[in-house]
């Protein structure tokens, strides 16, 4: 009994060490399964070529069981490193969003204020050619100085008129802007759901990794995209603005050095 007994565990225990490397090529293929699609053939390569090292015992199937572990080590390191990259960029793109969001906040004001000290030199400036011209004796005098009197009015009324115009057309590209805004928000808001849902989805092991990836690539375009909005000049972002605003405040300096002085 004990020679049939010894005979039967013979034959398992050659069986089981028959069978092992096809059980260890399952483990490895399993564990490969378990990564995303473009490190499969070289992690396939490189798991073999270090199971063909081993002896056929039970330290390849050790060993290949310990691919599953691996094949999770490297899909984490990948989404961690690609998840810091999209932070960076939803941080990024926070960061535009809150300029644009607070030009065109701050815009209006800002024109409108511009815009008032600028007729207010303006009418200064031809207040006081109108008092110098009433201060003069002289027929000549008089007549030189309601001529100039006249001709301050024309400029004035002429450069309020593109004061106007020019206002008129900052005011219709912050309203572009404050519309556009609004859909990229949108975009954004859209973009860090997603983010979200890969974090959900990285954190549990039943999850696909071939999904995640694919998810990644669509939240990386739609990044990409998003930053190319921002980049584009259909914005007329704040350098419009403050262009404007220099030019204005060198004719207000220019107003003040050329304002008359009322004679006694």
């Amino acid at each position: 009994m004990e020679l049939v007994i010894s005979i039967v565990i013979g034959i398992v225990i050659v069986e089981i060490y028959a069978w092992l490397p096809g059980i260890s090529a399952q483990f490895l293929e399993s564990a490969v399964q378990k990564l995303r699609k473009d490190d499969r053939d070289r992690c396939r390569e490189e798991w073999s070529a270090g199971l063909a090292l081993l002896p056929n015992t039970l330290v390849r199937l050790a060993h290949a069981v310990s691919f599953i572990g691996a094949a999770r080590r490297i899909n984490k390191e990948y989404f961690d490193a690609s998840l810091t990259e999209i932070d960076a960029s939803l941080n990024e793109l926070a960061k535009k969003r809150a300029k644009v969001a607070d030009f065109c906040a701050n815009s209006p004001s800002t024109v409108t204020t511009t815009k008032k000290n600028l007729e207010k030199k303006l009418g200064d400036l031809v207040a006081a050619t109108r008092d110098n011209a009433t201060l003069k004796s002289s027929e000549v005098a008089v007549l030189t100085m309601q001529n100039l009197v006249t001709a301050t009015e024309g400029f004035s009324n002429s450069f309020l008129a593109a004061v106007c115009k020019a206002t008129d057309l900052l005011s219709l590209c912050i309203d572009s802007a404050a519309e556009r805004l609004s859909g990229v928000n949108d975009k954004l808001n859209l973009a860090s759901a997603k983010r979200d849902r890969i974090c959900d989805l990285s954190r549990n092991r039943n999850s696909s990794a071939d999904e995640i990836d694919s998810l990644m690539h669509e939240l990386t375009d739609e990044l990409n995209s998003l930053h190319s909005v921002f980049g584009d000049s259909q914005w007329g972002d704040d350098g419009a603005l403050e262009e404007s605003t220099r030019i204005w405040n060198i004719i207000l300096g220019a107003l003040k050095n050329v304002q008359p002085k009322r004679d006694n």
